[in-house]
């Protein structure tokens, strides 16, 4: 059997997109690990692209549609199961209203706290008990919703419509209209919940909606020979569905162990501050990464006990670099600013 080691490093936000790339090449540091990673690796362009795919992909998974709902659910800190029931991701938000358009503000902005996220839960399940829903919230800033029926609409993730107009992007399909109403009666019943009044008194922004996105039932997914490394949950449920043992995010790549076959690794931490703007906040993730990650992974490859590295920065390409790659002594280096994405 062979004992070759892979890495497949998936990283959502590394390369943008951000509004202005040439701003980003003036304004920031050199990345020197990750801009000779880069230079030196085979570009692979992807089919389906975007933070959850890219997840997925690792795992060989098809779609989309993506179940991140299911998937997500199983792994949370409870690991509970997802059965056979139908999952939506249900996740608080705030919807600053002005006079033209609402906009959308996440986990980021609010900050809940568990009790807060258990009150207003209560307060859903009391509501719509009749209608076959029942919302749960394991972790503050997820919640779900199940049933034993699946919901028939196209949704956008919070991600992609953080600080944007809301309505742009408001369910779509058979089951649109139906949501549609749920979200104005969640909307009515957050108005006067004694939560609510107590974060605007402290001066925090209320809970005045939640978000529906990531509906499906969970997927099947196979076991691969290797390990997952992760402590994101998307990541961590779709090791649980395969039965697969997950082990915590190392402090340094240099520390990490690679056992035969595919070591799956997912740092989610760098997209959220992208999203709402945050390029300060990105760049010191940034920062982090190439000391914890890509600084440490060039002398694994070179010495052989990586036969390859795939860095997935969950865009349009994805790069795959060897201990052959890293010889092309002729590519001319470029800084890792070089492959940053534009985006609106």
């Amino acid at each position: 059997m062979s004992e070759a080691r892979d890495l497949h490093l998936v990283v959502p936000g590394l390369l943008g997109p951000v509004p202005d790339p040439d701003a980003v090449r003036r304004l920031v540091g050199d990345l020197p690990g990750l801009g000779h990673l880069l230079t030196r690796a085979q570009r692979q362009p992807v089919a389906s692209h975007g933070d959850e795919a890219a997840v997925f992909r690792a795992f060989g998974v098809d779609g989309p549609p993506w179940p991140v709902a299911a998937v997500t659910r199983a792994g949370e800190a409870d690991g509970l199961a997802p059965g056979q029931r139908h999952w939506l991701r249900a996740d608080p938000v705030h919807l600053r209203v002005d006079m033209t358009q609402a906009r959308l503000f996440g986990d980021c902005a609010l900050a809940l706290e568990a009790d807060e996220a258990r009150a207003l839960v209560e307060t859903l399940n009391a509501h719509f008990a009749q209608d076959g829903l029942q919302f749960e919230a394991p972790a503050p800033g997820r919640w779900y919703l199940s049933s034993d029926t699946p919901a028939a609409f196209e949704a956008y993730t919070p991600m992609e419509v953080a600080g944007r107009n809301v309505q742009l992007f408001l369910p779509r399909g058979d089951d649109a209209p139906r949501w549609r109403t749920r979200l104005t009666e969640i909307q009515m019943l957050f108005h006067d919940a004694g939560v609510n009044r107590a974060r605007e008194r402290a001066g925090r922004l209320p809970v005045n909606s939640v978000w529906p996105w990531g509906g499906g039932a969970a997927p099947a997914v196979r076991a691969f020979e290797g390990q997952v490394v992760a402590d994101d949950p998307l990541a961590r449920g779709l090791a649980a569905l395969a039965g697969m043992h997950v082990q915590p995010l190392p402090g340094d790549a240099a520390a990490l162990a690679l056992p035969r076959g595919t070591t799956v690794a997912v740092e989610s931490g760098v997209r959220e501050p992208l999203v709402h703007g945050e390029i300060e906040a990105w760049m010191e993730a940034l920062g982090r990464l190439e000391s914890r990650w890509f600084r440490p992974l060039l002398p694994r490859l070179r010495a052989g006990e990586l036969r390859s590295l795939v860095i997935d920065p969950a865009g349009p390409v994805r790069y795959r670099v060897t201990r052959r790659t890293l010889r092309r002594f002729w590519r001319t280096s470029r800084p890792w600013t070089a492959h940053v994405e534009q985006g609106s």
